[in-house]
């Protein structure tokens, strides 16, 4: 009624009255609406419920309770698909052809796919733990060129796998990499993060950019596309 374009609804979908797939029917009927994009939050997933989004042209469709970061992820890929990435001016040391094998502990199925995305753009293999306890177990089991490490997790959290894998190479010429990822960007996390043993950090959403800039504080080398 205002006349001001609203780009993102997040909607509950068990709600009295008019649930959220009549409220996206109704928003989808309204010629007003045609650019605004919906997320769908649900304690409960049905049988229905894929198909009903997708006859709703309903990308995410989240279970709750919604971690902070999975919900700015969603948010994040609703919102800011097409901006370009700008990439650095200089690159240095190319070489295109090298390949990283990457163990990235998140829980967050969505988070789970932005990352093999990402890393898979960028020529990279990657193997999911999904939590503290099983990135620590998988990579004493198997060999990998740096972890990124989402911080909170069940079970074990980042930081405390960053220090029992530091505290299993106490004695030996080993050293994995860890890049921690964390949504809350709080003064002092970089500290917490390189106090727990990490090498480096990024802040969720995970933008390519940022990923690629830790990547080449790690290993002194940078992608070219």
């Amino acid at each position: 009624e205002s006349g001001q374009p609203i780009p993102l609804i997040i909607s509950d979908v068990n709600m009295p009255d008019m649930d959220g797939f009549e409220l996206v029917q109704a928003i989808r009927d309204d010629a007003k609406l045609l650019t605004t994009r919906v997320v769908l939050l649900t304690s409960g997933m049905r049988t229905e419920d894929p198909r009903r989004c997708k006859e709703l042209n309903v990308k995410t469709h989240l279970m709750k309770p919604v971690k902070q970061s999975e919900l700015l992820n969603a948010i994040a890929a609703e919102l800011m698909v097409g901006v370009p990435i700008v990439e650095p001016s200089n690159p240095v040391n190319v070489e295109p052809t090298r390949k990283f094998r990457v163990l990235v502990a998140e829980d967050s199925l969505v988070n789970q796919r932005l990352a093999i995305g990402m890393l898979g753009k960028l020529g990279h293999s990657v193997t999911i733990a999904v939590n503290g306890l099983e990135a620590v177990k998988i990579s004493a089991e198997q060999e990998f060129d740096f972890v990124l490490m989402d911080l909170e997790m069940p079970e074990m959290d980042g930081l405390d796998a960053s220090r029992a894998i530091r505290k299993r190479e106490q004695g030996t010429e080993t050293h994995l990499p860890i890049i921690a990822m964390t949504a809350h960007a709080m003064k002092g996390d970089d500290q917490r993060c390189l106090d727990a043993g990490m090498d480096g950090y990024v802040a969720k959403p995970v933008r390519k950019q940022s990923l690629e800039d830790a990547i080449f504080q790690l290993f002194n080398y940078r992608v070219q596309e």
